[in-house]
């Protein structure tokens, strides 16, 4: 037969496991609770802080942290605490048929637009002729940056429909090896 004292050190023992239990449950039970889609975690930006426009397409960030957001009224990079807007060029930005990637410098971003090649800095546009060394015109489609050697491009002659890859690096444009033409039907 058990005496009062032994029964008060098992009730003990058991409240204290009981206890104990609850508290490691309780830990997992509440790291269960939060997630990805709390409203805590995520912040709305609109024209108020600073973008061109509500509707956003694209977002892009590079490796260092600087954000840009593409809208349908214009290009806005971000600071940490508000948008700026990046002035471009009348007709510039028309239409949405835009093929943005990050440029080669890791900060700024390259826009493919009607057949034209855009490096956009926080200070503006800037065009980039693509043209060969005899001096023709190259129509643009798509321009991805590639490593720091420069950028990767693809293009054709004007007027003429087969894609070829040119590598663009400061000052000097040339063919990239390719296994044959790039239909512009391919292209997505």
């Amino acid at each position: 037969m058990l005496t009062g004292i032994q029964i008060c050190k098992r009730l003990w023992r058991v409240a204290l496991f009981v206890a104990a239990l609850n508290l490691g449950q309780a830990g997992t039970l509440s790291a269960q609770l939060e997630t990805f889609a709390d409203a805590w975690r995520w912040v709305k930006f609109t024209t108020e802080e600073g973008l061109p426009s509500n509707r956003v397409y694209q977002v892009l960030e590079t490796k260092t942290g600087f954000v840009w957001a593409i809208t349908d009224m214009g290009v806005a990079w971000y600071d940490g605490y508000a948008w700026h807007s990046v002035p471009a060029p009348a007709g510039i930005l028309k239409g949405l048929n835009l093929k943005v990637s990050l440029a080669p410098n890791d900060r700024d971003l390259l826009i493919a637009m009607d057949g034209r090649l855009f490096q956009i800095s926080p200070e503006g546009f800037q065009e980039i002729p693509v043209r060969t060394p005899q001096g023709k015109k190259l129509v643009v489609e798509q321009a991805v940056a590639f490593s720091e050697h420069g950028i990767l491009r693809l293009a054709w002659p004007q007027g003429r429909e087969p894609g070829e890859l040119y590598l663009y690096s400061p000052y000097k444009l040339a063919r990239f090896p390719s296994p044959g033409k790039i239909p512009r039907a391919n292209l997505k």
